[in-house]
């Protein structure tokens, strides 16, 4: 599967990306919000979060409650970002594998193995490298997190700066991505924002059998 190649203005990456699998979205992102909802969309294009709301991908950064696994989140979103496959974006995740009903997190060399419900799968985050430590959670031994001293982050909401996309009507918290003629329609904290799938290296939004719509990727066989 390839997204659409990039065409950036600098000639090296330009160079790279012409080469490249997938089109990279070699910009400086500038912010941890902005970041998260375009790793979200490109990964769930390359099916790794396959998710039918980009909301529940979000809440990876809305709830991780410390600036330590913000940290270690911010490092695979600009992984994914800057990814040239849909396999380098499964191993900018840290994907092991399925996570089985018999899963127990565990913390090993200060790296947190835990079990994401939503996707069903098993992810690996490297504590020491956010110069924090490694928790298992006490009530749901399926969990493992980074710890820090920080203050909790503040919610995550859509940022639109550079015109990758638009605000548009209200929408209710539970509402599906939806497909806006090429363009993907998300719900972020009530309100739809329309993004451009061309302008973050990916191929036209499609609506899936299930109902709902994701930026699409190029098979090309």
């Amino acid at each position: 599967m390839t997204l659409r190649r990039s065409l950036i203005a600098v000639p090296l990456v330009l160079a790279v990306c012409a080469v490249a699998q997938l089109g990279c979205d070699s910009r400086n992102v500038g912010n941890i919000e902005r970041s998260a909802v375009r790793a979200c969309i490109r990964s769930t294009a390359c099916g790794v979060k396959s998710y039918p709301r980009i909301s529940n991908c979000t809440d990876d950064l809305r709830t991780v409650l410390n600036e330590a696994m913000a940290t270690v989140l911010d490092s695979i979103y600009f992984c994914v970002n800057h990814a040239r496959s849909c396999k380098a974006v499964k191993e900018c995740y840290g994907v092991i594998g399925p996570c089985e009903q018999s899963f127990v997190a565990s913390c090993t060399d200060n790296t947190a193995v835990t079990c994401d419900l939503i996707d069903k799968l098993v992810y690996r985050y490297d504590c020491g490298a956010a110069k924090s430590t490694c928790k298992v959670d006490p009530k749901y031994t399926f969990a493992a997190t980074c710890m820090g001293t920080s203050d909790t982050l503040p919610e995550l909401e859509a940022n639109c700066e550079d015109r990758a996309c638009t605000f548009g009507d209200a929408c209710k918290s539970d509402a599906l991505n939806q497909c806006d003629g090429d363009r993907l329609k998300v719900c972020i904290k009530g309100r739809w924002v329309s993004y451009d799938c061309g302008a973050l290296f990916l191929s036209p939004c499609k609506m899936s059998k299930n109902g709902w719509g994701s930026c699409s990727v190029r098979d090309d066989g």
